[in-house]
């Protein structure tokens, strides 16, 4: 007996972006995240910041990534961190980053516990980095 898998349009846009077919990817996602799928907002965010099927541009990258971290997606959360560690699109700002970091992390998301811990141990706050770094061993092993 075969179970059969329905795609939705997020799936199919993936399908497109993994062919590299990234306008068909945008054309396919935008809807959605007009209608606030948090998924295709952050992957909206990624087109943009990376250029794909856009123009390259930081600051719609970061509006997209915002709409889908203020709805708890931790990979969203993560990328928000990375524009203003970064200052893509934004002004740098560690403690603003920090804070995003914090969101994703809380939520298990690794990249995050990895730059925390990081910027932790660079602020010389030995004890969060402990934190940090205890919470992703724990996760692996």
């Amino acid at each position: 007996m075969t179970q059969s898998v329905m795609a939705g349009p997020l799936e199919d846009g993936q399908t497109a972006y993994y062919r590299g077919d990234y306008a068909t990817a945008f054309q396919i996602w935008l809807p959605l995240a007009v209608k606030g799928d948090p998924n295709s907002q952050l992957l909206l965010g990624l087109l943009y910041e990376y250029g794909r099927g856009v123009p390259q541009d930081n600051a719609r990258a970061l509006k997209w990534y915002r709409h889908a971290a203020d709805q708890g997606n931790a990979a969203a959360q993560y990328n928000v961190g990375v524009m203003y560690h970064e200052g893509k699109g934004v002004p740098s700002d560690y403690s603003e980053a920090l804070q995003w970091y914090t969101k994703s992390a809380e939520q298990s998301y690794v990249f995050a516990q990895i730059k925390l811990g990081i910027m932790y141990d660079i602020l010389s706050n030995s004890r969060r980095c402990i934190h940090f770094t205890q919470k992703l061993r724990q996760l692996h092993t």
